[in-house]
């Protein structure tokens, strides 16, 4: 079973080289953001190359989240105003949503909820890292926006034995989670963390996803913790996988690690909840 474990494991793994790579136009906007010596001006020039992803980030520009509604006119005075951390923040998201924002019929997800769920996690990796080490806050962002892009690697795997899925989840009352782990020997977490080789996604960010749903093993790395958290507070704010949300659990000791406690997690699922509304629910 082992052998059969490792052989699926490669034949998957192959298939990450079909997940489409970041769009050039960010990854070169991502340098420029890098550069210190970059202005808005370049930044624009490379940005205006591509309508569809300008498009995007002016709308996300103005959206309530940042404060700007309706007053971000070009790419050039979104740098201006919001400033560089945060025009990267949604440079990195426009990126993101056409690999994320598509059906995965074998976990039973519709076009949005993957999604949705990721930037979600990606917006409380932010604000749990702001509250605990401000440092690591662009870190979580992304960590956050990624943490389950194994996920869409798994599916096609996961619909050829749907049967066995569905029978398991229903006679164990597990999440997909456990019954990757028990059907296919790996999970999505594991694979997520391939995935990020693939987009020159840093080790560190790599290491805490491969341990979001259990970062107790990850040797004490504080991002681990972070996504964890972020991804049940994710759920506790309705933007989860339904039919699998009231299963999860929170790893015992990550509250105590994080210095959270439970009136921080109800305060959390709040402004989790008007950061998601702020930025997704903005008028065409």
């Amino acid at each position: 079973m082992e052998t059969d474990s490792v052989e699926l494991k490669e034949k998957i793994l192959a298939g990450v080289d079909e997940l489409p790579p970041m769009p050039d136009v960010v990854v070169k906007a991502n340098a420029l953001l890098a550069d210190p010596d970059s202005s808005p001006s370049e930044l624009a020039v490379v940005l205006e190359t591509d309508q569809s992803i300008a498009t995007k980030v002016l709308k996300m520009a103005n959206s309530s989240f940042f404060g700007m509604s309706g007053r971000v006119s070009s790419i050039k005075h979104a740098a201006l105003v919001l400033g560089y951390a945060n025009l990267s923040q949604i440079i990195l998201v426009t990126g993101m949503q056409k690999a994320l924002n598509r059906k995965l019929p074998g976990y039973g997800l519709e076009s949005e909820e993957l999604w949705r769920h990721s930037l979600s996690v990606a917006l409380g990796s932010k604000i749990i890292a702001g509250r605990r080490n401000s440092e690591l806050e662009m870190v979580a962002h992304t960590a956050g926006l990624v943490h389950d892009v194994g996920k869409i690697i798994l599916d096609p795997f996961v619909l050829e034995k749907k049967e066995t899925f569905e029978t398991f989840l229903l006679q164990e009352q597990q999440t997909y989670l456990h019954a990757e782990q028990e059907i296919l020997g790996f999970d999505h977490a594991e694979i997520a963390a391939e995935v990020c080789s693939k987009w020159s996604i840093p080790e560190t960010i790599s290491g805490a996803i491969r341990y979001h749903h259990n970062p107790s093993d990850s040797l004490e790395v504080e991002l681990a913790f972070i996504l964890h958290l972020a991804d049940y507070v994710s759920l506790m704010s309705g933007e989860g996988y339904e039919d699998e949300d009231y299963l999860y659990q929170l790893e015992a000791g990550t509250l105590d690690y994080l210095d959270f406690n439970q009136n921080d997690i109800s305060d959390l699922t709040f402004e989790l909840m008007e950061a998601v509304s702020n930025l997704l629910d903005t008028p065409d």
